[in-house]
């Protein structure tokens, strides 16, 4: 299934979200790996033929050095934000938009 996802520029700043993605598209790496884009944004999944790109799969994508860079975002579960903690990735922080807005 296609998937989509958005590059959003900010000043010099350059953000990839990816939307229900199983993988990065090779245009966003190539850029990610050359500092172009400078933030990704990940859907990821503990679970094998999920529409998210798999935990490990990300991992074994992105080099170590560079995972302090990528937030991981959509989780199953505590114990897929945990996974992705432990392998060096930033996580997105849950909002209340009820107290965020009100």
């Amino acid at each position: 299934m296609k998937a989509y996802g958005y590059r959003i520029t900010l000043g010099k700043k350059i953000i990839f979200y990816s939307g229900d993605a199983q993988n990065i598209p090779p245009a966003i790496l190539e850029l990610f790996n050359s500092e172009h884009v400078t933030h990704l944004y990940q859907d990821v999944t503990k679970f094998e033929n999920s529409v998210h790109m798999h935990i490990n799969d990300l991992a074994e994508t992105i080099p170590l050095e560079k995972r302090k860079y990528v937030t991981c975002m959509h989780f199953d579960d505590s114990e897929a934000l945990g996974m992705a903690k432990s392998l060096g990735f930033k996580v997105a922080r849950r909002v209340d938009l009820n107290k965020e807005f009100s």
